[in-house]
């Protein structure tokens, strides 16, 4: 997938960063990396690492996906072991979820996917959250991998492209009052 190369001075959100080891792996490629998890001892864990490495330019914060803001959307968004997000410490459906993170991608920018099942995933799940995410952003890689440790085979790898304007919306502008996107529906 190239993920460092795909990062190169980009400004990054990691959703879900449990104790930030992704993040601070790639905070010499990126221009900024922000991560933000549920649980606030690995948010602990993270600062401490990055302190510990030297990492200047990674923050990490304690946040729910439905409480995290920022006042500037980013370049590129992580959304990795997603099936333990979008179905397991959220309320949000996975369209939800994936309107969330297009609202968090600058237009243009590059939401990064991952999601597995420990068990074999069905072909319609996937059909779901693939059907789900051409709503908002044209998929530019897909690649699953069929390697590696029993828990590892079937992950499905997906980089998405922001859309100007996610099908079946006919306008977006900004709410200046919650700084938040609003899609008009057709």
């Amino acid at each position: 997938m190239g993920l460092k190369r795909q990062l190169e001075n980009k400004t990054v959100l990691e959703i879900g960063c449990n104790t930030g080891f992704l993040a601070i792996s790639i905070a010499d490629r990126a221009k900024s990396v922000l991560g933000f998890d549920i649980n606030p001892h690995l948010i602990d864990i993270a600062r401490d690492a990055a302190n510990y490495a030297g990492i200047n330019n990674a923050r990490f914060i304690a946040s729910s996906f439905e409480d995290f803001s920022s006042p500037e959307p980013f370049d590129s968004v992580l959304s990795f072991a997603s099936h333990a997000t979008y179905d397991g410490n959220t309320g949000y459906s996975i369209d939800q979820y994936l309107r969330r993170c297009y609202e968090l991608v600058k237009p243009g920018g590059l939401l990064l996917f991952e999601s597995h099942s420990w068990e074999q995933p069905s072909s319609d799940d996937l059909q779901q959250v693939c059907f789900a995410m051409d709503r908002f952003f044209t998929v530019r890689q897909r690649q699953v991998l069929q390697r590696g440790r029993p828990a590892d085979q079937c992950r499905t790898f997906i980089v998405g492209q922001r859309r100007t304007i996610p099908m079946g919306v006919r306008a977006v502008h900004e709410d200046s009052h919650s700084n938040t996107l609003v899609l008009s529906s057709i």
